[in-house]
């Protein structure tokens, strides 16, 4: 009877390991995926204000194009058409 105990404790503890080895597995795994999904968020945060910054540049830049031709006489028809043919590259 001593025996059969031991080996049912033995087989308990074999089996507790076992788990406890596991555990640590997944934990490590949930780690690096939480790790990952922080990088992609901050990298995703980082490239939303880059695009908010240029698309504030833009208008900044574009504003200061409409003043300059504004101050050159040029109409507002003519600015238009300057504007467009300085986006559409000709």
């Amino acid at each position: 009877m001593l025996a059969q105990r031991d080996s049912v404790l033995n087989k308990a503890v074999a089996i507790r390991m076992e788990l406890s080895r596991d555990e640590r597995l997944r934990l490590l795994a949930e780690a690096r995926e939480k790790a990952r999904r922080d990088e992609a968020d901050l990298m995703w945060g980082a490239h939303q204000e880059g695009m908010q910054q240029g698309v504030q540049q833009g208008r900044q830049e574009g504003q200061a194009r409409v003043i300059a031709l504004m101050r050159e006489g040029y109409t507002p028809e003519q600015i238009e058409s300057i504007l467009h043919s300085e986006q559409s590259g000709q």
